[in-house]
């Protein structure tokens, strides 16, 4: 990353130089990073069209270009530069790639997926390098997410292959298990492995927490709840409600309404978590 002492030479520089030499393309590119480095970005996909008009060619810049736009939230303009470079490049892993993240940030699962394994198919035919733990990860979640389970847990293993210590994919299957109450063992196993690598991590606590709950063991549970409650930074509303649900298999009600309500007060909280709070609220009456 720039260095906030440098950013505002560089762009007094990187503007003047743009200014002197309006078809010098290479000026707008730099200042379109140092705008998405600054999280500005509406001004950084402004230079990414401009670097688009002097320079169609270049095909990476229409892909930096949607990237800049999906961080701005603006995913229908996102959708129709992903069109554009389409129609004027061939088929590519950044093509189908970016298509699954337009379909992510729509909520449309399954149609993402298909789209992350159609950019798996391309990187195995010409990118082997884009093959990576990190990829892998974005096919089991997104699978997750469509409900296609069995390919998941495929995905997170072959990331897990990868790279054996990477906490998000082992802490991820292991609360898909304890979350649909299957393979208890190993879902422990994996997030405890998780946890050597960061061992406050609050969701994955959470995760081990849930583990417990779903064995029945309410009393080290609510141990690993509380821990994670402790060591969240912000109010969390699936640790809350977690808590809360605890708390009421516990009989204590008073407890368990406590935490359910403080989860329901949270703003911006995923539709589908928001109608569980409330399921479980409506239980305790």
């Amino acid at each position: 990353p720039l260095t906030l002492t440098f950013i505002p030479q560089a762009k007094l520089h990187l503007n003047a130089m743009t200014k002197k030499f309006p078809r010098n393309w290479r000026g707008h590119q730099l200042l379109a990073a140092i705008a998405m480095d600054q999280e500005e970005y509406e001004m950084a996909a402004k230079h990414y069209r401009e670097v688009i008009r002097l320079n169609s060619r270049m095909e990476s810049v229409y892909y930096d270009l949607v990237s800049a736009l999906l961080a701005g939230d603006k995913v229908d303009e996102a959708q129709r530069e992903l069109q554009r470079a389409q129609t004027r490049f061939n088929p590519s892993f950044m093509q189908a790639y970016f298509s699954a993240m337009i379909q992510l940030e729509k909520k449309e699962y399954l149609k993402a997926y298909e789209g992350l394994l159609e950019a798996e198919k391309l990187a195995k035919k010409t990118e082997p390098d884009r093959l990576t733990h990190i990829l892998y990860f974005q096919l089991g979640s997104t699978a997750e997410r469509a409900k296609k389970y069995k390919d998941a847990e495929k995905h997170f293993r072959h990331a897990i292959e990868l790279k054996s210590d990477y906490a998000t994919a082992l802490n991820y299957l292991g609360y898909m298990w304890a979350d649909r109450n299957i393979n208890l063992k190993e879902a422990e196993e994996f997030i405890r492995r998780a946890l050597k690598v960061t061992p406050d991590n609050p969701a994955f606590q959470d995760s081990l927490a849930w583990v417990f709950y779903r064995r029945g063991d309410l009393k080290e549970a609510l141990q690993w709840q509380l821990k994670a409650l402790k060591n969240s930074e912000e109010p969390d509303p699936e640790i809350l409600m977690h808590l809360g649900e605890m708390y009421s298999a516990l009989k204590d009600k008073a407890k368990a309404r406590k935490y359910l309500e403080q989860a329901a007060k949270i703003e911006d909280t995923e539709a589908d978590l928001k109608a569980k709070i409330q399921a479980k609220l409506k239980e305790l009456d």
